[in-house]
């Protein structure tokens, strides 16, 4: 059985599909009740795949239960998904509490969506929430990376310091934000597939 460990983005873009805690979560919500075993076919290390189920007991998403085989030994833990969230797969702690990071991101994609045109300001402002504040910076940042990744239009041209630029939303892909990676990869996790990378596009 194939595994993939701690494989970079670009490579496991490159064989298409979800990766990792998404591609889990897929399988979870096809399976509905399951065992670890049946998670195996994924490109997913067997401890990392406990310890993200593990995690979803905790958060209340599954349930498990031990039954007793004939030979009198415990058979496999079962889980049975009890608490379906959508398409994007829950990011937890290992006592089952979510993990904010990467939240912003999602508000930014909504806001794009809900807006029509934006600077990165309006963006900033408009997905912040009491939970989690988007930094103008931040959102500077990703307006970049989506914009060269063909996902932004431009309405009208920054001219730094004082007037920034004023984009609309012109790629639409799905409910899951691009992620913008360390290398500088925007890979579309609704696509599967990396959209722009410094090195190959800039």
């Amino acid at each position: 059985m194939s595994r993939t460990g701690r494989k970079g983005v670009i490579e496991l873009a490159a064989k298409g599909g979800a990766y990792g805690r998404q591609a889990m979560w897929e399988a979870m919500r096809s399976l509905r009740r399951f065992t670890l075993a049946d998670l195996d076919h994924l490109n997913v290390e067997r401890d990392t795949i406990k310890t993200y189920v593990r995690s979803l007991v905790q958060g209340g998403y599954l349930n498990t239960e031990r039954q007793a085989s004939t030979g009198g030994r415990y058979a496999p833990a079962a889980y049975e998904l009890v608490r379906d969230v959508g398409l994007e797969a829950p990011r937890v702690r290992r006592n089952g509490t979510p993990v904010l990071q990467g939240q912003a991101r999602e508000q930014m994609w909504r806001a794009m969506k809900m807006l029509g045109q934006f600077t990165p300001r309006d963006l900033s402002v408009t997905a912040s929430t009491e939970a989690v504040a988007v930094n103008e910076e931040d959102a500077k940042s990703y307006v970049k990376h989506l914009f060269a990744a063909g996902y932004l239009a431009v309405l009208r041209p920054g001219k730094p310091p004082r007037t920034q630029g004023l984009y609309r939303l012109a790629k639409n892909t799905g409910p899951l934000p691009p992620m913008v990676t360390r290398a500088k990869v925007v890979f579309d996790p609704n696509l599967g597939r990396i959209a722009w990378h410094a090195e190959i596009d800039a």
